[in-house]
């Protein structure tokens, strides 16, 4: 009557790998690969952890654009959910369209779910 197995209707029961993209579980890049002595004033953004724990864009931290292509595989792309790895553990942020460009930092996760699979807003 509405609910089978405890599933509200029109739900479906799946596992988080049939929801991923290829490659959608990408975790923030070792510290050694992203040093805060690199960091800069201006360039690219650097996501930090407070971003999903706060839910805001105030950014504190870039990196050159030569960094930025040794790390391109860390960067967000829209509807990605971002989530804190660390402390506040599990705190999340969506990625919008209009989110400036950036990469994030070691204390994060980004799950990058197939096409219309995950209903983000």
């Amino acid at each position: 009557m509405g609910v089978e197995n405890n599933i509200p209707e029109g739900w479906v029961d799946t596992t988080l790998g049939d929801l991923m993209a290829d490659k959608g579980y990408i975790r923030g890049p070792f510290g050694s690969v992203l040093k805060r002595g690199e960091m800069l004033d201006h360039g690219v953004l650097v996501y930090e952890q407070a971003n999903a724990i706060y839910n805001h864009r105030k950014f504190r931290y870039f990196i050159s654009s030569d960094k930025y292509l040794t790390l391109s595989r860390f960067t967000l792309k829209p509807n990605d959910i971002l989530i804190s790895c660390s402390g506040s553990f599990g705190k999340i942020t969506i990625i919008n369209e209009d989110d400036p460009k950036g990469i994030i930092s070691q204390a994060l996760l980004i799950l990058r779910s197939k096409p219309k699979k995950i209903d983000t807003y």
